[in-house]
């Protein structure tokens, strides 16, 4: 059997029951489309997906998360540094010139500005954390690179990585190393034709991990997908944007289930991701032998990022202390 699923993020509960459900055998092939991790739940889903890997069970497609998670991955192991800098930056103001060496000794100065401006979009109202920033704009060409560079899922993945073991990070490192040449994934089952791809069928790879409406409100442009190299009758199956989301935007309908999308105006898509890591929500999985869905739901009133805050460095409890120290 084949099964596909996407969007996870982080969400290890719901996927270890969406295992119980599905019950993959030896000989199944389960594709997660990307964005297994970040919204707070570390990486024990992308742990529990090399595990499956390794068994022969599972391939994992590059999202715009992992490849997040690749970067931070590739700079935890070439320079410790970044920690370093990190938590120096909590002391901004009596480790100033520790801090500064740090930066001067840094060789990728842009990633780390990156960091800076991570910091400043999680503590806005920290005065310490202005100060930060204006450190970021001493780093020569950095500050497009930072705003970039800047959300709260970068962040994320920076703490995650800081806290692995060496031997861990390589091992990690080398499977989304592997996966980062599965972007797509071309398949067919029972005679039909799957393209399998995160955002969606673009240009370039970039554009197919995070392509977004020019892609479901369109039909399948056939010509390009000869030009790539695949099948033209191939039904593109889809992660990243929330089906809620897509239904909103083409249907007005605000109150939208979380439930696997087909695009029923041009029959060539297929979008998988229910909002796993929202309130109200759905893990969603596709089994593409006979197109059975399954689901398991989110039950939590709260948006992950902000009922588990504790993955932003404690971010509560530091905001805390900090406007303590500094007044508000």
């Amino acid at each position: 059997m084949i099964y596909c699923m996407s969007d996870i993020h982080g969400r290890i509960d719901l996927f270890e029951k969406m295992l119980e459900q599905i019950n993959l055998k030896n000989d199944d092939m389960l594709y997660i489309i990307g964005d297994c991790i970040n919204r707070g739940g570390g990486l024990k889903v992308l742990e529990k997906i090399k595990k499956l890997s390794d068994q022969g069970n599972a391939t994992l497609l590059m999202g715009n998360h992992e490849i997040l998670l690749l970067e931070s991955l590739k700079h935890h192991l070439s320079d410790k540094k970044i920690g370093e800098a990190v938590n120096l930056a909590y002391e901004y103001e009596e480790k100033q010139n520790e801090l500064n060496n740090i930066i001067q000794d840094y060789s990728d100065k842009r990633t780390l500005a990156g960091v800076f401006m991570g910091l400043t979009s999680a503590y806005k109202k920290v005065d310490y954390a202005y100060k930060v920033q204006q450190l970021s704009t001493m780093i020569e060409d950095s500050i497009k690179f930072a705003n970039s560079c800047s959300s709260i899922d970068q962040w994320e993945s920076f703490k995650d990585v800081d806290e692995l073991p060496q031997d861990e990070a390589i091992s990690l490192f080398d499977f989304l190393d592997q996966s980062f040449r599965n972007i797509t994934k071309e398949i067919t089952v029972n005679g039909n034709h799957f393209l399998l791809v995160h955002g969606g069928l673009g240009e370039n790879a970039i554009e197919q991990i995070t392509i977004r409406e020019e892609f479901y409100t369109n039909p399948v442009n056939k010509e390009l997908l000869q030009k790539l190299g695949y099948n033209p009758n191939c039904k593109i199956i889809f992660g990243h944007t929330t089906t809620r989301n897509i239904n909103i935007i083409l249907n007005h309908k605000y109150i939208a289930p979380h439930k696997i999308w087909h695009d029923e105006r041009f029959g060539d898509k297929i979008g998988i991701d229910c909002g796993a890591s929202y309130p109200n929500g759905q893990l969603a999985c596709l089994r593409l032998d006979d197109m059975k869905e399954f689901y398991v739901k989110n039950e939590e009133k709260y948006i992950t990022p902000i009922y588990k805050i504790n993955w932003c460095f404690d971010s509560i409890k530091k905001k805390i202390e900090c406007e303590e120290h500094y007044g508000e």
